[in-house]
């Protein structure tokens, strides 16, 4: 009984230290991961993949607080989305730049203008002009060919 229980303690002491990573923890990892990878393959390299997975993971999550602004009137309600919704812009453009320096132009392209796209107002400003600065960069790099 008493080893059981010491077991149990070690079990629990474990699990607590072994904390799950936060999603963004998640989509950073899969994105240094993605980075340093040399498969190729863009949509192909698992790395890519879990970096997108958490990303919409994110961006799933955001679109339930989003849900719930509507019938919400409280300030900090509308910070969280807005605040959730920029890191969902930036994770894209931050995917989008690693994606336009392994060649990956036609995804890397996507994201930047899913970004134009789906980040209307003011408040994304910023993040919009960010992604276009991303199309021109890719233009320049598929107009002059290594």
């Amino acid at each position: 009984m008493r080893i059981l229980i010491v077991f149990s303690l070690v079990l629990l002491s474990v699990n607590v230290q072994a904390a799950p990573q936060s999603t963004q923890e998640l989509f950073d990892g899969g994105v240094a991961s993605f980075a340093a990878s040399t498969s190729g393959g863009c949509e192909y390299d698992e790395h890519y993949n879990r970096a997108k997975l958490m990303m919409d993971i994110q961006e799933l999550i955001a679109q339930g607080h989003q849900a719930q602004l509507r019938t919400s009137t409280k300030a900090a309600d509308f910070e969280l989305v807005v605040r959730e919704s920029r890191q969902s812009a930036a994770n894209r453009i931050k995917l989008a730049d690693v994606l336009t320096a392994k060649e990956c132009f036609d995804v890397a392209r996507e994201l930047y203008l899913s970004v134009i796209d789906d980040f209307p107002g003011s408040v994304f400003a910023a993040a919009r002009q960010r992604a276009q600065i991303g199309i021109d960069d890719l233009r320049a790099a598929t107009s002059h060919p290594k």
